[in-house]
């Protein structure tokens, strides 16, 4: 039952508020209200030639499910420490990206 969230489900969730927050010393995002939060951290990417992990504490991006109409380039979440966040960043799919799955409850 576990996937990769939609473009949809990821613009539903900046609407539902967001405070720029550091959580046991990381920073990141705190998406949503009161008991129904969501902290998405400033995890940064993994470079596709070199294998090497990068730009964490600067940069977050969260693939999701878009199916993309571009064969080398999908889509992600991006989020920067200037607190700018796109939900629509076109980024290689080689770059190794954050992957945060989500679950229908019933």
């Amino acid at each position: 039952g576990w996937r990769t969230p939609t473009q949809q489900e990821f613009e539903s969730l900046i609407k539902s508020g967001r405070e720029w927050a550091k959580m046991d010393g990381i920073v990141g995002c705190l998406f949503g209200s009161d008991n129904n939060t969501i902290f998405l951290p400033l995890a940064g990417q993994r470079d596709y030639v070199r294998g090497k992990l990068e730009k964490q504490k600067e940069f977050g991006y969260y693939w999701y499910n878009s199916n993309s109409a571009y064969s080398d380039m999908e889509h992600c979440l991006f989020l920067d420490l200037g607190r700018r966040i796109t939900p629509n960043y076109l980024l290689d799919i080689k770059t190794g990206c954050t992957v945060r799955c989500v679950r229908i409850m019933d």
